[in-house]
């Protein structure tokens, strides 16, 4: 059965409205209208906080990448630092236990020591609890020279654990 509707006005809109139902006057807005604004708006506001966090997230995880990067910086030229004031030699890669830490507490670079044992190393930022160990090794093929140093800085975020590993070779740049 075909029925027919007349346009009301020239407008295609309100001949629809009025088909449908839904016009109860022709200033007014039907229930669906709003209800379909309110789900639009509810939708972009989840959408907008939901940007917010993630963007919040995504900061937070630089800056700490950043720290990381930061104290295992700090450990390489500490040693950088105990290679030219003590022997080459030192850089034990056969230590038992293995060196794991350079203790720099003291401001004389003199009585700085690398130790083995106790590691990783905690440090506390903020919130976040940075672990930070070293090992020292021998290159590929092994050259007396030169040894490979590795600083790896590890800690936990809402996403999981996290790590920077910072790698330097050391040479016994007197004999260069």
């Amino acid at each position: 059965m075909r029925r027919n509707y007349k346009l009301v006005s020239g407008n295609w809109l309100a001949s629809l409205r009025l088909r449908s139902g839904f016009l109860v006057t022709g200033n007014g807005q039907s229930l669906i209208e709003v209800v379909i604004s309110i789900a639009l708006a509810a939708i972009l506001a989840i959408s907008l906080i939901s940007t917010t966090l993630i963007t919040q997230r995504t900061s937070q995880s630089a800056r700490n990448n950043t720290e990381a990067t930061k104290l295992a910086q700090e450990w390489v030229e500490q040693v950088r630092v105990f290679r030219d004031r003590h022997d080459f030699d030192e850089l034990e890669t056969t230590a038992v236990p293995p060196l794991c830490r350079i203790d720099a507490s003291d401001l004389d670079p003199d009585k700085w020591t690398l130790q083995g044992g106790v590691c990783p190393v905690d440090l506390v930022i903020g919130t976040i609890t940075f672990r930070r160990e070293l090992s020292i090794s021998e290159l590929v093929p092994p050259d007396p020279n030169k040894r490979l140093l590795t600083v790896r800085v590890i800690w936990d975020e809402p996403g999981g654990q996290k790590e920077v590993k910072h790698d330097t070779v050391f040479s016994k740049w007197e004999n260069f």
